[in-house]
């Protein structure tokens, strides 16, 4: 397993489309769908930190820069560029981790109905295979290789392989 780090690495290089395709298969593996979308979150709290410190730093350096007349409005603009030409490639990154964020999303949401849904059919399947078997004994039907090898698989035995049907 990767540590955090390598694991916040690998998940910002997906963002960047910086990765093989087993990496980024292994970030889409179910088993760390959870663990994909904390990074990612926490990813966009980094750059939701990164936005307001750049916020802070043009307040203070325009005021700083106000001061000093005409030289001072030049170092203004200067500085309002550079803070500017940041932002834009931090909201830029930003907008990608929320589509990464989103494709988490949709991936866990996705699966919990799906592994519901399955879970369902596991129980119908298992309450027909009880209830074939009761029928065919309290009925004394008689009953076949075939019908021993679906009781079986109650208990995880799988026996069809084993049945030879022109016997039957």
């Amino acid at each position: 397993m990767l540590s955090d780090d390598a694991f916040a690495r690998l998940v910002a290089d997906d963002v960047k489309n910086r990765v093989s395709p087993s990496q980024a298969d292994y970030l889409r593996m179910s088993e760390n769908w959870d663990r994909w979308k904390r990074t990612l979150k926490y990813l966009l709290a980094n750059l939701d930190s990164q936005l307001e410190e750049l916020a802070n730093q043009e307040l203070s350096e325009v005021a700083r820069y106000k001061s000093l007349g005409q030289d001072g409005v030049r170092l203004v603009t200067e500085v309002q560029a550079d803070i500017e030409q940041r932002r834009r490639k931090i909201v830029r990154f930003r907008f990608y981790v929320e589509t990464r964020l989103d494709e988490a999303n949709r991936l866990i949401s996705s699966s919990s109905g799906n592994e519901l849904e399955k879970i369902k059919v596991f129980e119908l399947l298992q309450s027909a295979i009880k209830k074939h078997r009761d029928l065919i004994m309290d009925n004394d039907f008689e009953f076949t290789e075939i019908d021993e090898a679906l009781w079986a698989a109650l208990d995880g035995v799988w026996s069809f392989d084993s049945i030879d049907v022109d016997r039957i």
